[in-house]
C-alpha cells in the first residue's frame, strides 16, 4: 500500500473527535494535523508500505541519534588477569563497506561477556567496541 492510498483512506476517516495536544497541553490544529499524521504513518507501517520522501512530510518525523546518548561515550577499560585465567569475553569482527570510497572498515564488537571474570569486573559490556587491543595479549585480532 502506498502513501498516496493510505492518504486518500484517511480523508474517509473523522479525524476531528481524536484528543492531540501541543507541547503547551492545549488543543490545536498543527496537534491535530500531527495527530493525523502520524495515524497514517502507523497504517502505513502496518501495512508495509513505503514512507513519502519529500522534505515536508520528513521534517514531521523525529529521530534519535545514537550521539545524543551518554552510553556511547568512550571509555578505557584495562583488564588485569591471572596467568592460565581467561578475559571472560568474546569478539565477532564485521567488515562495513563503504561505496563512496571503495573500502573495508573492520570493527570489533563484544559479542559476549560471561560472569565473574576480568571483562566483567572491569566494566566490559555486551556490544562495546573494541577500538585497541595490545598486539602481544591478542595477537589474532
Amino acid at each position: 500500500m502506498t502513501f498516496r492510498r493510505v492518504k486518500r483512506l484517511s480523508r474517509k476517516g473523522d479525524y476531528d473527535s481524536a484528543e492531540c495536544t501541543g507541547a503547551e497541553g492545549d488543543i490545536s490544529k498543527s496537534g491535530a494535523e500531527a495527530c493525523k499524521t502520524s495515524e497514517l504513518y502507523k497504517t502505513l507501517a502496518y501495512c508495509g508500505g513505503t514512507l513519502p520522501r519529500n522534505h515536508k512530510q520528513r521534517s514531521l518525523m523525529k529521530w534519535k541519534t545514537l550521539t545524543d546518548s551518554p552510553e556511547h561515550e568512550r571509555r578505557i577499560i584495562t583488564l588485569e588477569k591471572q596467568d592460565g585465567e581467561a578475559f571472560g569475553f568474546e569478539i565477532q569482527t564485521y567488515g562495513l563497506h563503504h561505496r563512496d570510497e571503495n573500502t573495508m572498515e573492520m570493527c570489533t564488537f563484544v559479542c559476549r561477556v560471561r560472569e565473574n571474570t576480568p571483562a566483567e569486573l572491569g566494566g566490559l559490556r555486551q556490544g562495546n567496541e573494541l577500538l585497541h587491543l595490545r598486539p602481544e595479549l591478542a595477537p589474532s585480532v
